[in-house]
């Protein structure tokens, strides 16, 4: 018994040996409510660094959560800062994914491609999830859900690049967001003892 014991407690050992680094790289960013518009009306925006270098990683995720209504946007956009003055501009960006007046919107602004899903008001969540590893991005494979399925009728050539280096977070109208996050991170260690 003390020999199977030990023997259990090894195999546990070494596995977690292993799955160490996997966690390591798993960091999420966060972004909260920002603060609210000089008038009303007014859009704000929050830009924060990304790093998506990670060549390990497999999935891609934005989870956001919204009060949304008909007359509020809450987007994150994603591109690379590319006159490097800490502020994603419009035409830096090459993704944005979010609510917007009455509907998630994800739009690939590099090919000029648009999928939108009307949604009642109210308090919606939305999990934004994309298989990035292993594949061209021609067939990157895309689960994005509210209840049902989001943005199942645009290409997904066009929404993830290794080499993003900022997100916009860009709110307009009565504090529509709850929260939001992006993650970069790779498929779940599992250990399964019997």
């Amino acid at each position: 018994m003390a020999f199977a014991d030990n023997l259990l407690q090894i195999a546990c050992a070494v596995a977690i040996l292993f799955a160490a680094p996997l966690c390591a790289v798993a960091e999420t960013l966060y972004f909260p409510q920002p603060p609210p518009p000089e008038r009303p009306g007014w859009e704000v925006s929050t830009n924060a660094v990304l790093n998506l270098t990670d060549s390990g990683s497999r999935y891609f995720r934005i989870r956001m959560s919204v009060n949304g209504s008909l007359h509020n946007c809450a987007m994150l956009e994603f591109g690379v800062d590319a006159n490097a003055n800490g502020c994603l501009e419009r035409n830096e960006v090459e993704m944005s994914v979010g609510w917007d007046c009455g509907e998630w919107t994800c739009r690939d602004r590099v090919n000029g491609l648009r999928s939108m899903a009307a949604r009642q008001s109210g308090l919606r969540r939305m999990d934004f999830l994309m298989n990035v590893r292993g594949m061209d991005s021609a067939s990157y494979l895309l689960d994005a859900r509210d209840g049902g399925s989001l943005f199942s009728d645009i290409s997904h050539g066009g929404l993830f690049n290794p080499s993003w280096n900022m997100v916009r977070l860009v709110t307009r109208g009565d504090s529509p967001l709850e929260s939001a996050s992006v993650r970069l991170f790779h498929e779940p260690f599992i250990i399964k003892i019997q």
